[in-house]
């Protein structure tokens, strides 16, 4: 008597059991396949209301002929996009920024193109850029005293996309089995001439950088340098 419950258990779980059973495994390659293309990006809308102090000095100065009560609003909406597209050895790249801001005094807009450039990559171990583009030397979070050829970070907001420079630069990397495991070479040639980086430093001049990086044992180090 007590198998008999037993049984009719096992058959019910067999029962249900087989169509999962029977169900043919299928492997689409194409969800997996990288594309030659990618397009992204998003859009933020921020709107933020401030307290005034109205007897600060900064608010008589602000606004001494005006007056603004003891609130006043701002709304800020950022639209960034990306997009890539990818032929053999050549990549294209770019990255455009919009920012729209209204206060109570006026509307204001900003754009720019923070990045655009094609890169060529030969082997697996080595590539080539070129055009207005960001190198993100050093691991610093907020503030990076490394950061050469980079624009400063925002401390408030360090995650934001940051606009590049024109310049060229390459990468070579290579892996080895002893106790150096990994090595990179990258050497940067800034151009500082005419409208191109007039706001990267002295003008009518070419600026050279370079970044060795070794991965000894699990120690990750960086040498970086600036010829002004």
């Amino acid at each position: 008597m007590p198998k008999r419950p037993l049984c009719r258990l096992l058959l019910i779980i067999l029962l249900l059991a087989s169509p999962c059973l029977a169900e043919e495994y299928k492997f689409d390659l194409t969800e997996v396949e990288k594309k030659p293309y990618h397009l992204g990006g998003y859009l933020e809308l921020r709107p933020t209301l401030f307290g005034l102090d109205r007897d600060a000095a900064l608010y008589k100065v602000r606004f001494y002929n005006q007056d603004e009560g003891k609130t006043t609003e701002q709304v800020t909406s950022i639209l960034q996009l990306e997009g890539s597209l990818e032929e053999g050895i050549a990549r294209l790249f770019a990255r455009a920024n919009i920012e729209l801001d209204h206060t109570d005094l006026r509307w204001t807009n900003e754009g720019s193109r923070f990045a655009k450039y094609i890169s060529l990559k030969p082997s697996h171990s080595m590539n080539f850029n070129f055009g207005k583009q960001t190198m993100k030397w050093g691991k610093v979070y907020a503030w990076n005293p490394v950061s050469f050829v980079d624009r400063v970070k925002n401390p408030d907001e360090p995650d934001l996309n940051l606009e590049g420079f024109f310049m060229a630069s390459a990468n070579f990397i290579k892996s080895f089995d002893g106790p150096l495991k990994t090595f990179s070479f990258t050497p940067v040639l800034l151009p500082a001439y005419g409208d191109m980086n007039d706001d990267f430093g002295e003008t009518g001049k070419l600026n050279v950088a370079a970044k060795l990086y070794f991965l000894y044992y699990d120690t990750d180090i960086d040498v970086m340098l600036l010829s002004e």
